[in-house]
């Protein structure tokens, strides 16, 4: 569980927005938030210095002072876990004092149910960022400590390490990667011109090289599917971080990859899933269309347009009804919110009734869609 303290001398306010949170935590089952709320900038910075969060979440104005007090408190004391502002103080000066003073993100406080979204996608982001910062951070001081405690890493790491010099040159490999590449002579071996790193050599090498140019250069982990002599054709998760030697000088990169091929199969098994899903709404005799929180019609299947003609762009209010405007009665909000309905309605500009099933889908940017089903009653009303 994350620990987040929540600086908000409303409580009424700080105690909607943790539940909006904790609500979104608990869906996408990463490990939940547990708060810690503190109305003042003295218990602010008196609860901040004392417990060990992992990110802060704070109101720019405070009956003592501002969350810009908080967060150069917070800094001088050497802390560099997430701070993001969440405050009705929507002002671009204070948004730039926040980010040069050392903020992560800035939110002002008029969140609807996206904004809460947004809010939670960039919690988790920024906690994840903070969780690799601290893990690489760690591997560095490890390695700046001792050389042989570097070595001993290398052996039991259940992952690839390859440590390389600055012309790219492999120095060390694990025993995992001895395992992987099927010999034990690679130091030595010109890496990013070797088959090891085929076909991702030359993306491999500029990501070394901007490492070598800035060590302070953030990169994201990324997967590649290698083709390697051996006939192996892993997906490995590569990541890439300054290897310091004993004296603090950059002395090259040390690569870590994580086995991923059953994720990757995985995903594709899901991309099959979801075409064989398609496929079925495609086939089906009755309507089918998607819609996002914003109207737009993401998805129509080939019976609606048999019936209401092609989107073509529109809202689904102008799709449907020719209208402007979204219909008073339309219950998106309470589908995006979680609950399915089921409900009759008539469309005059066709001349025929439907009864409506509506759902909430979940997306994978933790964005919400409505899949919606016309089923045609007949004219009896049977």
């Amino acid at each position: 569980m994350y620990r987040v303290l929540h600086i908000e001398d409303d409580g009424d306010y700080a105690d909607v927005v943790q539940i909006h949170l904790r609500r979104r935590s608990e869906k996408a089952g990463n490990g939940g938030f547990g708060f810690d709320t503190a109305p003042t900038l003295k218990d602010a910075v008196d609860t901040a210095c004392r417990g060990d969060y992992d990110c802060i979440l704070c109101d720019y104005q405070l009956p003592d002072g501002t969350g810009l007090d908080v967060l150069r408190a917070v800094r001088r004391t050497g802390r560099r876990m997430p701070f993001i502002f969440l405050t009705g103080q929507g002002d671009e000066q204070v948004a730039r004092d926040a980010f040069v003073s050392g903020a992560s993100d800035y939110f002002t406080k008029d969140l609807g149910l996206a904004g809460f979204d947004r809010l939670y996608h960039a919690l988790l982001t920024q906690l994840q960022l903070y969780e690799v910062q601290r893990e690489r951070a760690e591997v560095r001081r490890c390695l700046r400590e001792k050389e042989h405690l570097a070595a001993q890493y290398f052996d039991v790491a259940g992952v690839l390490m390859l440590a390389l010099d600055t012309r790219g040159i492999v120095t060390m490999v694990n025993t995992y990667g001895i395992s992987l590449y099927g010999r034990e002579d690679l130091p030595g071996v010109s890496f990013f011109s070797s088959p090891y790193c085929a076909p991702h050599g030359d993306e491999l090498r500029n990501r070394f090289d901007a490492i070598l140019a800035d060590p302070r250069h953030g990169q994201q982990r990324t997967p590649y599917r290698f083709d390697l002599p051996s006939g192996k054709a892993p997906t490995l998760l590569w990541d890439m971080v300054p290897l310091y030697g004993s004296d603090g000088t950059l002395s090259g990169v040390l690569c870590s990859a994580t086995d991923v091929s059953a994720q990757a199969r995985m995903v594709h098994a899901l991309e099959r899933e979801r075409n064989t899903f398609m496929s079925v709404l495609e086939s089906l005799r009755i309507g089918v269309y998607i819609i996002n929180a914003d109207y737009s019609i993401a998805y129509a299947n080939p019976h609606l347009v048999s019936l209401f003609g092609p989107p073509e762009d529109k809202p689904c209010y102008a799709y449907l009804h020719g209208k402007d405007a979204p219909c008073e009665e339309c219950p998106n909000e309470t589908v995006f919110a979680g609950t399915s309905l089921t409900r009759s309605r008539s469309y005059e500009r066709i001349g025929k009734r439907f009864l409506l099933t509506e759902h909430p889908i979940y997306n994978d940017d933790g964005t919400v869609s409505k899949l919606e089903l016309f089923y045609e009653v007949p004219e009896s009303g049977e």
